[in-house]
């Protein structure tokens, strides 16, 4: 009871207290408030949106009295130039609120970064106490990217990997998108080159570096640095669109940056990419002019396999005397057909497989896994192929081929001169030495007067001019059969030529080009061809020097070859062998 008490008086106490002060209330003189009272409302927004493409903005000042007309002068803090606030703002008689309209330099934007400025009211007699007079704001523009969900990005030319980034659609151009860090999820560090490969997918018609595109499935980007900092040269590797070499100024020369299958929702299902490698100052790789580089898989996009290989096995005969060219083939799981049918070598493939849909030709043969036997027409030998179309979706998709030769009846111009052991230095051979490949047929065409070594490097024929009054050798420029997964086709050419179209090379890295290898000849007290060599690649080249072919005694000997003139002149000098890729540097940039 006495805690109840005593709250009870203290109420009694408080309210004896305010009431003293209500006493003294009635006695206070408010303020008189006089002028214009010219305010900024407190409900205006700290943060503005303001578009991309705009340059001005408005931004509403208040006043109590309206009864004149009255113009206020007006200062802001930003010194950077991007706004432009006026002098001064007018009201008219009668008129409340009046608007500052505040420029801005668009080009200065930014997406999410937002410029603060304040403006304040000079003219002070015509403001308020009790009103605001400045007004503090930021104001930018909000990227209009949103995610559309995880994308697959497949790099099988430099780096060989497979990694996860999402995509964002840009959604006032729907055909601009982002991948987002697509070499930071495997490659590079996390914070490691550009954030984003920015991909625009040219619409028909546009005008891009002066050329009017006649396809709508092409798509360009600028430069983008992967990240990957390359030790040798001390140089950032980045991804250029081929547009930026002078070189490739026409829109075939784009065609293989493109998008490969749409989805439904109109979005993009699969593009690839064939950008230049390029290392700014020292040179690169051009990955611009073949297929499959870069895939991107878009989000929702059902991946699918439309992988096929073929091989060709040979000729067979059967009991009816027709004959068939053997081919072992391997379809992806999502190929609904194939077809194949034997030409001449001499024809187009893409050509012969456009007639595999609608033709009716019983040389056209079904194609299933596994071995097929596809006819050779007859009266039709020589250098031959098989043309294999692969169909999707009612449409013809890949179109491979692979030559072969048949004589049949016909005269088969290559006489076989014997066989030998040829010992490759270079690209070829063993990782602790030379790689020694036994009995391979040396063959002779007389009507193009040209010799060939059988089933030679990856299994191509390797073809030679050979003069035997003075056994001086000529290697022209040809496929070595193999195709190296960074740098693309490898070719093998006479050495001397090779420098003679490319310059002359520095292998001991003096600034000084280095002498040639000196051509190549046959020496016939060894049995012996010296091949003076160089392995190449567009790029640049991998090696040069001596590899050699012998023959047997017995088969040399039939031969009946002269001794070489001049023989110490023609002996191969020394070389380095050059384990990393030579690159070029004169390629030349466009703007």
């Amino acid at each position: 009871m006495k805690k109840y008490i005593f709250g009870l008086l203290f109420g009694a106490m408080a309210v004896t207290t305010f009431t003293a002060c209500s006493d003294d209330d009635d006695n206070y003189q408010w303020a008189t408030v006089t002028g214009q009272q010219v305010y900024f409302s407190n409900q205006l927004a700290s943060r503005i949106e303001i578009p991309m493409s705009g340059t001005e903005f408005t931004v509403p000042v208040s006043r109590v009295k309206t009864d004149d007309a009255v113009t206020v002068n007006l200062a802001h803090t930003d010194t950077t130039a991007f706004f432009t606030v006026p002098a001064s703002v007018s009201f008219a008689a009668g008129e409340a609120q009046a608007s500052i309209v505040i420029g801005y330099d668009n080009t200065k934007m930014v997406y999410d970064k937002f410029v603060p400025d304040t403006i304040r009211i000079t003219s002070t007699d015509l403001t308020s106490e009790y009103g605001l007079t400045t007004y503090a704001f930021s104001a930018g523009a909000l990227s209009p990217y949103q995610s559309i969900g995880k994308g697959t990005f497949i790099d099988n030319y430099y780096f060989n990997k497979t990694l996860s980034c999402e995509i964002l659609q840009n959604q006032e151009q729907k055909n601009v998108f982002r991948i987002l860090n697509p070499y930071r999820n495997g490659v590079v560090a996390a914070n490691a080159g550009d954030e984003y490969i920015e991909i625009t997918i040219q619409p028909e018609g546009t005008v891009y570096k002066d050329v009017t595109l006649t396809r709508g499935d092409l798509v360009t980007y600028p430069d983008f640095n992967t990240g990957y900092h390359h030790s040798n040269y001390d140089a950032d590797i980045n991804l250029l669109h081929p547009s930026r070499m002078t070189a490739n100024a026409t829109e075939a020369s784009w065609s293989f940056n493109r998008v490969l299958e749409w989805q439904e929702n109109g979005l993009p299902g699969q593009m690839q990419l064939a950008p230049y490698y390029y290392m700014f100052g020292v040179g690169g790789w051009n990955a611009s002019q073949s297929d499959g580089n870069i895939i991107v898989y878009f989000p929702g996009f059902a991946i699918r396999d439309f992988t096929v290989e073929m091989e060709t096995l040979g000729v067979l005969t059967d009991l009816s005397g027709t004959p068939s060219a053997a081919i072992n083939v391997t379809l992806g799981a999502d190929i609904s057909g194939a077809k194949a049918k034997v030409v001449s070598a001499d024809d187009d493939p893409d050509l012969v497989a456009e007639t595999f849909l609608n033709a009716e030709d019983t040389l056209i043969v079904d194609v299933q896994n596994g071995i097929n036997f596809i006819p050779v027409p007859e009266g039709l030998t020589g250098k031959l192929q098989v043309v294999l179309g692969t169909i999707v979706d009612d449409e013809l998709k890949d179109v491979l081929s692979s030559e072969f030769e048949y004589w049949g009846g016909g005269a088969n111009p290559w006489e076989v001169k014997g066989s030998g052991d040829f010992l490759y230095t270079l690209i070829f051979a063993n990782d602790d030495g030379p790689a020694k490949d036994p009995g391979l047929e040396l063959q002779y065409n007389a009507d193009d007067d040209i010799y060939r070594i059988t089933h030679w490097g990856y299994d191509v024929d390797f073809s030679f001019k050979w003069d035997q009054t003075t056994n001086q050798v000529n290697v022209p420029s040809q496929f070595s059969g193999y195709t190296h997964s960074n740098y693309g086709q490898v070719f093998v050419q006479e050495s001397d030529d090779y420098v003679t179209a490319h310059d002359a090379w520095d292998d001991d890295d003096d600034g000084n080009p280095d002498p040639n290898d000196g051509p190549s000849y046959y020496d016939p007290e060894t049995q012996t061809f010296h091949f003076n060599l160089c392995y190449f690649v567009s790029a640049g080249y991998f090696g040069h020097g001596e590899e050699t072919y012998t023959l047997s005694a017995a088969e040399a000997r039939s031969l009946k070859l002269q001794m070489p003139a001049a023989k110490g002149s023609l002996k191969p000098m020394k070389h380095q062998w050059k384990k990393s890729l030579s690159l070029p540097v004169s390629l030349k940039l466009a703007d």
